[in-house]
């Protein structure tokens, strides 16, 4: 490496990051399917950990049913929480912080290692711990997976960069073979199996080292493709045994059998949507409040003309300066700063749609998505507008802006051909947790151009340069200040969530109250509850930024029975669950029973 890390700061940087997500120890448990994680992966004693290994995710619950998934590693990890703190919620919180911690220590090596420059795997380091995003993991114990993804690609990716330099400088210097060049390489290896335990989105990562070792060689395109495939046959050899694996496992490749009513089809506006949804996630993890959005005629005028008024007269400003007459890329500057200006100013006339006119697309859906498509569209305008201005990019900064590129691709390209990010395009939160391990290269990226941009007004600075150097540099800093300030206003740094509090105490209220009416009933195989509070009122979600908080289930419940009275043959059936705009300050309930058939009506105080 050109510059070395600093490995005092990765304490900080940890400690920081626990800090940061604090407040979800002393939550309770949350999300649909955290207590049949538990439930189905605990174990009597150690010989029985080898079943983690031959049996689907979740296996003997009602979701695998619904779905067959082959997560073993972060199955063992339930396992050994389970050992270790039996029902009590903090311990399995504790375990998620501490791993956030550890994937934010490993995004600083894994990006110094690939850019060859310490700031930006800190700056990279630090904007991961914060970003929106995390709040909907991290807090989360059924979203380990996600976690655990994001440790072992970032380890193997960091451990095969620093392996492909090794390898390179031995072969150039026509060394005989020994095993010591290629220890990184049986590390990275044994980090890819352990990705692919714990979520098969790992799948991608041999492409993704493929893209990489190929921008390294200076050779001709075949060499390069040539010299990639060579470093890749291991990796294609370990990909091998895990389908064999799951396939003998799952007696298929698995995933979901037609959820939710069936899968959806390849429409061109579903991609499109999911698309925009995905760049959202990453970029700007705000839901904007469509709700009220009765905005007339005239106030809609008035903000588009103030906005198009304001790009005009930028536009004036930076074409009295030269920016789209004098320099490189005259044409591609126009062309940019118009479609900045467009999309900037379409975001009123979007809202006064969105509130007025019958669209296919309702008007929450129109708010919460295409309005910040526009504009981090525009900014995306602006940035390669301000780019274009100066001096072109280093070979190596083109080269790692390309392959941070393609690992942010690479996991949507595998979610679209599995479906289940098209699942309800509209909702802004569905599927938001699969963002958590692409926030890497998208912050990465981000931080490449910052501290970049940065560097260069500061040494134009000094050598006061032309007018048009510094307006550059200074206005691609300013507009990616201004994304990344809008992405950290959501961040658990800066503002509370409240949303997986209210879901936790709902949850704890709701299923204790099931215990208790049914102690009377030790027998009961079948269990009807009647009105049963599973879930909030969407429209009554403020100070709540979460946006993928999901019920307890049927499953779910199954799930807390067997593990808090030792019945695992009960089933629930949910008739009539509800959603409710506050956690209820008590529960009361009526219970019928007849032989081994229990229905229980659930009240509470405001409904009484």
């Amino acid at each position: 490496m050109g510059s070395r890390l600093d490995a005092r700061l990765l304490l900080p940087i940890a400690l920081f990051a626990c800090l940061v997500h604090a407040e979800s120890l002393d939550l309770w448990f949350v999300a649909t399917d955290t207590l049949p994680l538990i439930e189905t992966n605990r174990v009597s004693n150690p010989a029985a950990i080898g079943t983690l290994f031959t049996q689907p995710l979740m296996a003997g619950s009602d979701f695998a049913s619904m779905a067959l998934f082959y997560r073993p590693v972060a199955s063992l990890t339930y396992a050994i929480d389970h050992a270790l703190w039996g029902l009590d919620p903090f311990g399995y919180h504790l375990t998620n912080v501490v791993l956030h911690a550890v994937g934010t220590v490993l995004v600083v090596v894994t990006i110094t290692e690939i850019t060859d420059r310490p700031r930006v795997g800190y700056l990279t380091g630090l904007l991961f711990t914060v970003h929106p995003v995390t709040v909907e993991v991290v807090p989360v114990i059924a979203r380990r997976q996600d976690i655990l993804l994001a440790i072992f690609v970032l380890g193997t990716i960091s451990l095969f960069v620093r392996w492909h330099r090794r390898w390179q400088r031995h072969r150039r210097q026509n060394r005989e073979w020994t095993l010591r060049p290629y220890r990184p390489l049986i590390a990275a290896l044994v980090a890819y199996t352990l990705a692919l335990g714990s979520k098969e989105t790992a799948l991608v990562v041999p492409a993704l080292l493929l893209v990489w070792a190929t921008l390294q060689q200076d050779e001709g395109p075949m060499q390069r493709l040539r010299a990639g495939l060579t470093a890749m046959g291991s990796f294609a050899v370990v990909t091998l045994l895990y389908a064999a694996v799951r396939v003998a496992v799952l007696g298929g490749l698995g995933g979901y059998h037609s959820p939710f009513g069936g899968l959806p089809s390849y429409t061109l506006e579903n991609v499109l949507l999911t698309a925009g949804k995905y760049v959202l996630w990453t970029v700007l993890p705000v839901q904007f409040n469509a709700a009220g959005t009765d905005a007339t005629t005239l106030s809609v005028g008035l903000v588009f003309v103030g906005v198009v008024a304001l790009g005009v007269v930028g536009f004036v400003v930076l074409a009295g300066r030269g920016w789209f007459t004098r320099g490189r890329h005259t044409v591609w500057r126009t062309i940019t700063a118009i479609g900045c200006l467009v999309s900037l100013a379409a975001i009123p006339y979007v809202l006064g749609v969105g509130a007025e006119t019958p669209t296919r697309l309702d008007p929450p859906a129109l708010v919460e998505i295409v309005v910040p498509i526009l504009f981090v569209g525009g900014c995306g305008a602006a940035i390669l507008t301000a780019m274009l201005s100066r001096e072109p990019l280093t070979a190596a900064t083109r080269r790692q802006l390309l392959f941070f590129g393609c690992w942010f691709v690479g996991p949507l390209a595998g979610l679209l051909f599995a479906k289940q990010i098209l699942l309800q395009p509209l909702s802004f939160g569905f599927g938001i947790r699969n963002a958590y391990s692409v926030l890497v290269p998208v912050l990465a990226g981000f931080s490449l151009l910052v501290i970049g941009c940065v560097n260069r007004f500061h040494t134009h600075l000094e050598h006061t340069p032309t007018i048009g150097d510094r307006t550059g540099n200074l206005t691609a800093v300013s507009v990616l200040l201004v994304v990344l300030v809008s992405m950290g206003a959501a961040s658990p740094a800066l503002s509370t969530d409240r949303g997986w509090e209210a879901a936790g105490e709902l949850n704890q209220r709701s299923l204790d109250a099931v215990s208790d009416d049914l102690a009377d009933t030790p027998n009961a195989t079948v269990v009807y509850l009647v009105d049963y509070p599973n879930k909030f009122d969407a429209r009554n979600a403020s100070g709540r930024n979460a946006h993928s908080v999901t019920p307890l289930l049927s499953y779910s419940i199954e799930a807390w029975l067997s593990l808090d009275r030792s019945s695992p043959s009960t089933q629930v059936r949910l008739v009539r669950p509800r959603a409710v705009e506050s956690v209820p300050p008590q529960l009361s309930s009526a219970t019928q029973a007849r032989d081994d058939v229990v229905v229980v009506r659930v009240t509470d105080d405001e409904r009484s």
